[in-house]
């Protein structure tokens, strides 16, 4: 059988150290057993996730190019920041 090593918070141990005492196991065991039954090895949640993430990032992407900024120059960065370096350059008694 293969095996991993995890690293986790005091507290999820003490939670997991808890359980072991309640249900005369180990801690790995109980760490293996809610694994197996949470985390999707086998069940399928795991596919499920990836798909919820692939249509949400569906759907970000279908907004791309539906806003109209009202001109072709309208993302001309380098004309934004000349017309912004000319506004401070004339200083706020200008105005």
């Amino acid at each position: 059988m293969p095996v991993i090593q995890v690293e986790v918070t005091d507290s999820t141990y003490q939670l997991l150290a808890s359980a072991a005492d309640t249900e005369n196991s180990t801690v790995e065991e109980v760490a293996a057993a809610r694994l197996a039954s949470n985390g999707g090895v086998g069940s399928g949640k795991i596919a499920e996730v990836d798909r919820g993430a692939k249509a949400a990032r569906e759907r970000l992407l279908s907004f791309i190019g539906t806003i109209d900024c009202g001109g072709v120059n309208a993302a001309d960065n380098e004309g934004i920041d000349r017309d912004l370096a000319d506004e401070y350059g004339r200083g706020l008694s200008d105005s």
